[in-house]
């Protein structure tokens, strides 16, 4: 799988967001490979952005939470909001 494509595709949708207050999800193996090069990172993050409750993060390019979805297949990913439980 050319990882490299896959980032072309996936700063594409991102370039194609009106607001940046999303997330992305992927499969494991994009996770891997993207955190190999140094485009999945941890980063810090807060409650709203206030500094309470710091907790680690994975981040793609120190921006974007990112979480693995194991129902994925191992190259794709979504972006999107989440929905709140009820």
């Amino acid at each position: 799988m050319d990882v490299r494509e896959i980032v072309k595709s996936l700063d594409s949708e991102i370039a194609a967001r009106t607001s940046d207050r999303f997330g992305i999800k992927m499969g494991y193996a994009l996770m891997k490979a993207l955190a190999e090069d140094g485009l999945v990172t941890l980063e810090k993050f807060s409650i709203m952005g206030s500094g309470v409750f710091e907790h680690e993060l994975p981040t793609y390019k120190r921006k974007y939470a990112v979480t693995i979805d194991y129902d994925m297949a191992d190259y794709d990913f979504a972006l999107g909001v989440a929905r709140p439980q009820m």
